[in-house]
């Protein structure tokens, strides 16, 4: 006989088999035994505790042979311990189900969740649900987001994201008091007490100090309190800052040297490998300030003067929106240099931020000193941040984060292969020998494998038949663990490149507009499939931020850009466009330049002369 446990119903397949029930306790047909019957069934309100935070079950083997039993569950919240195990004949365990912390950042609401309990052996199933119900705290303090603060980086810092934004309101009728604490020093908390009348509002920023550049490897915790003090109640979210050994350390992380003409400096330079493998570096530096007259910022009205030696174009208005889409409740802001020649410290940036009305550091590039994605607070709208931004002193410029897109036209003529611009034989019935004279070129030379383009695009099929052999690897990440970060560069698994539209290291093609670019510049020659590209020798690096839809945001263009930079190409090709006048990505092109990377932009598909209005401006 076998017996199936469905929500309190017994089930029965009677093969000619007399069953007598002579006990109130039913035990199923298989050899493992749980007790109690019922559910667990915790409640409570919003950030806890629950009560009861936990349930025991006990397995009990029935049977005359040993049995392997297992327990499983799908919530995070959740949590079994043990969660599998062996029982000989009449032995017994102890399983505990209990709510993890991940319960304490749930909204209000009811949770549920199933627990299977596996007769591994006898390969059988019982459950007992889960049902979590969540209250709304009875008091006039809420507090979004419910999400913890979990900053992430590597020892010394810059951490991301720095800070986080929390919005306390008073939903009640009467005025409160609140108070936010926190235990660990490299915290900060602006501001930490104060009053709120009913349906006001206010940020508690929560960031970190310079304290957290010094701590060592290792995840550090701290939980902040958020206090009704009128209504004594409290509210908790969780900090969690994970700090990675950086693979390779120098010492001073920077450093400034002024000095004229005709004078020599010396400045020492530690560089240390973690890594468990040699390290092969190279160093290269550029003039950053001249002494000459300082360019002054342009203004437009509501903007106000920054000193430096950065200048703006003085045509354009970065108080105003363009015409082009752009990502709302997010802005590309380039903070200025202090008198010293530094650039403000995260602390002094977050400072500043809130005096223009706050924000939140979504991300800081390398390449371009001092120039961030900032996010905006819910209430504040792209067009109102760029009037408070461009007006205040130690920000050189904020723009919105524009969209851009894939430049491609694509016919159905099933010739469409045949490369005419290579060889122009009038094949299609154009101009003979309007084309770049490939073959003649070829003679002299096909490419270099020492030559590596990055594809700055839609992504490249880097399993293309003809373009395999010619895809640029990251031996670290190929030769790695996977999941893992081999070579400390911040991308995990980045071996043909790196994704920056799905935020991971398969940049595949999934519109094929890049894979098509990467075809005219490098598919592989003479090799008797498909087509050959310009270069039948070269390494294509795949970096992918245009969506399958063939379209982008500009802050995503900038990291393509820094990423191709630093991982050492020595040009990009980047067939898009379409955004308004963009400063951030111009000072990027310009950044990697400086750094030996030439920049290919598209003629566009517009039909207009570019030498009259050019398409490439940024």
């Amino acid at each position: 006989m076998k017996a199936k446990e469905t929500t309190g119903k017994m089930y029965f397949c009677l093969l000619s088999v007399t069953i007598i029930l002579l006990a109130s306790q039913i035990v199923l047909g298989g050899d493992l035994k749980i007790t109690p019957a019922d559910d667990f069934e915790p409640s409570g309100t919003v950030g806890g505790p629950f009560s009861p935070s936990s349930k025991e079950y006990q397995l009990t083997n029935n049977g005359s042979n040993s049995i392997y039993w297992g327990a499983d569950k799908t919530v995070n919240w959740l949590d079994l311990d043990p969660g599998w195990g062996q029982l000989d004949p009449c032995e017994s365990t102890i399983v505990t189900v209990s709510l993890t912390s991940e319960a304490n950042s749930l909204g209000g609401g009811v949770y549920t969740d199933t627990i299977i309990f596996i007769d591994i052996t006898n390969n059988e199933e019982q459950t007992r649900e889960v049902i979590l119900t969540i209250s709304a705290l009875p008091g006039a303090l809420e507090i979004t987001p419910l999400d913890d603060f979990e900053p992430t980086g590597e020892m010394g810092g810059p951490f991301t994201p720095p800070s986080k934004d929390y919005q306390l309101t008073n939903n009640g009728g009467s005025l409160i008091y609140w108070g936010a604490t926190k235990t660990a020093d490299w915290l900060d908390l602006d501001p930490d007490f104060g009053p709120l009348d009913p349906c006001e509002s206010a940020i508690v920023t929560v960031s970190l100090n310079t304290i957290a550049e010094s701590l060592g490897e290792g995840v550090h915790y701290d939980t902040l309190t958020f206090t009704d003090l009128t209504n004594m109640q409290e509210q908790t979210r969780g900090v969690t800052l994970t700090i990675n050994v950086p693979p390779v350390w120098i010492i001073p992380s920077s450093f400034d040297i002024n000095t004229v003409e005709g004078l020599s400096l010396i400045e020492i330079l530690t560089i240390g490998n973690n890594m468990p493998m040699d390290l092969n570096f190279m160093i290269r530096t550029r003039q950053v300030a001249a002494p000459q007259p300082s360019g002054e910022k342009i203004d437009s009205g509501n903007t106000a003067g920054n000193s430096g030696t950065f200048s703006l174009p003085f045509d354009h208005d970065f108080t105003l929106v363009g015409e082009s889409p752009y990502k709302p409740g997010e802005l590309i802001v380039r903070f200025a240099a202090k008198a010293d020649g530094r650039l403000p410290s995260m602390t002094e940036r977050i400072q500043l931020l809130s005096s223009v009305g706050g924000g939140t550091i979504k991300y800081d590039y390398k390449i371009v000193p001092g120039l961030s994605v900032v996010e905006l607070p819910a209430w504040t709208t792209v067009e109102d941040a760029l009037l408070a931004f461009n007006g205040a002193d130690g920000i050189l410029y904020a723009q919105p984060n524009y969209e851009v897109r894939a430049l491609s036209t694509f016919p159905d003529d099933p010739r469409f292969d045949e490369l005419w611009g290579m060889h122009n034989t009038g094949q299609t019935g154009g101009t003979f020998d309007a084309d770049i004279d490939a073959p003649e070129a070829w003679d002299i030379a096909t490419g270099s494998s020492e030559i590596v383009v990055a594809v700055i695009d839609t992504g490249v099929d880097y399993t293309h038949v003809d373009l395999a052999a010619n895809m640029w690897i990251n031996e670290a990440e190929f030769n790695g663990t996977p999941g893992v970060d081999d070579d400390g560069n911040g991308y995990v698994d980045d071996i043909y490149g790196y994704d920056f539209c799905n935020n991971d290291g398969d940049p595949m093609d999934d519109h094929y507009h890049g894979t098509h670019c990467a075809g005219t510049i490098g598919a592989v020659g003479n090799n008797s499939e498909g087509v050959a590209g310009v270069c039948w020798n070269v390494k294509i690096m795949a970096i992918k931020f245009l969506d399958s839809g063939g379209r982008g945001w500009t802050d995503d263009a900038i990291k393509c850009v820094q990423y191709s930079a630093l991982m050492g190409a020595n040009l990009s090709s980047n067939s898009w466009g379409g955004g308004s006048y963009n400063q951030g990505l111009k000072d990027a092109i310009d950044a990697a330049g400086a750094a030996g990377m030439l920049f290919l932009a598209s003629a566009g598909n517009d039909g207009v002369n570019n030498d009259v209005d050019p398409h490439y401006l940024p």
